[in-house]
């Protein structure tokens, strides 16, 4: 994909905005009101349209685009197309409201989905929980045991989460390489239970991610407390062999 256009400069922060980062959706449910899209068509090699969010409705998202006098149109139609659209149809380069220039974390990211298979998203993801829960997953495909322990719970010994890391590459690095589904349990504001499915291997594999102080900002950490082989690949029995067929909704 191509980058939204670049800003030239940077201005001060504004205060008292619902201000994010700018960077990349593969999923509409991250979209809100106020964001900026920059997207274009498939079979065009530039950014050549721009959209305002204004909403959802019904699981549409609601967009104010140059050209029209409708200022509530869904961002694809019919509805049965939206799948489609959003994968293959339309590049999506989201700058959010208020945003400062893109970083060095953005481009990373960028890179980093450009150069890894999509992962398919099944239950109640929020924007942190998938993120952490994507850097996990393309750690253990690269093979990079240091930078898959640095997402680890910095409150877990250093050691047990290095030895974790290194579990998790050996057992799963060959599926983590392939198609991959993460289903995501209950609600995630706080905590959350995801479980990644490695459709090539056959594997599932359970972590749990919540939110975590690093240098005066929160982030999304992953528990790695597996130094034995044998825990890093223990299956819960009551985790389906297809995500999605609980709803989504841990066993009691």
């Amino acid at each position: 994909m191509g980058r939204p256009p670049e800003r030239r400069g940077r201005e001060p922060p504004l205060r008292g905005l619902n201000h994010r980062r700018p960077g990349y959706l593969n999923q509409s449910y991250n979209l809100r009101p106020g964001d900026i899209l920059f997207f274009r068509f498939k079979g065009d090699s530039v950014y050549n349209h721009t959209a305002v969010v204004t909403g959802h409705s019904r699981g549409v998202v609601l967009i104010a685009q140059h050209g029209y006098n409708d200022h509530s149109k869904p961002l694809v139609k019919p509805r049965r197309s939206l799948r489609a659209g959003l994968v293959s149809a339309l590049a999506l380069g989201v700058l959010t409201s208020c945003s400062a220039d893109y970083d060095a974390d953005d481009a990373r990211y960028a890179g980093d989905y450009s150069s890894h298979p999509p992962l398919a998203v099944v239950g109640y993801p929020s924007t942190g929980t998938l993120g952490i829960t994507q850097q996990v997953v393309w750690r253990i495909a690269d093979g990079k045991a240091d930078e898959l322990a640095s997402l680890g719970d910095p409150d877990h010994d250093r050691a047990a989460t290095r030895k974790t890391a290194e579990n998790w590459i050996a057992s799963f690095g060959k599926g983590a390489r392939g198609k991959v589904t993460a289903e995501f349990y209950d609600e995630g504001s706080y905590r959350q239970m995801v479980v990644p499915y490695l459709h090539d291997t056959g594997q599932i594999k359970e972590i749990n991610v919540r939110p975590v102080s690093d240098d005066h900002r929160d982030v999304y950490r992953v528990s790695m407390a597996e130094p034995d082989p044998g825990e890093a690949t223990a299956v819960q029995p009551w985790l389906p062999k297809t995500p999605g067929e609980l709803g989504s909704k841990t066993v009691r």
